[in-house]
């Protein structure tokens, strides 16, 4: 397991889905969790977390130009 220590920028709702968007140094990454962040204590805007990650569920692009999700 590989981790990253950022900090909450960003979070949007939908239902019991809320997409997290995560500054790490230079590079901004976005987390799905299921549940609203008023049921996880500590997810909030400004706050710090730990990004735990398999190497094998990251995709990663240089220069890319075009259409991609990789979200679905």
């Amino acid at each position: 397991m590989n981790r990253l220590k950022g900090t909450v920028t960003a979070i949007q709702c939908s239902g019991e889905l809320s997409q997290v968007d995560i500054a790490c140094g230079n590079t901004d990454l976005t987390a799905f969790m299921l549940g609203k962040p008023d049921e996880s204590p500590g997810v909030a805007v400004g706050s710090d977390v730990w990004v735990l990650f398999k190497e094998s569920e990251v995709a990663l692009a240089k220069d890319f130009s075009g259409y991609l999700s990789l979200r679905n």
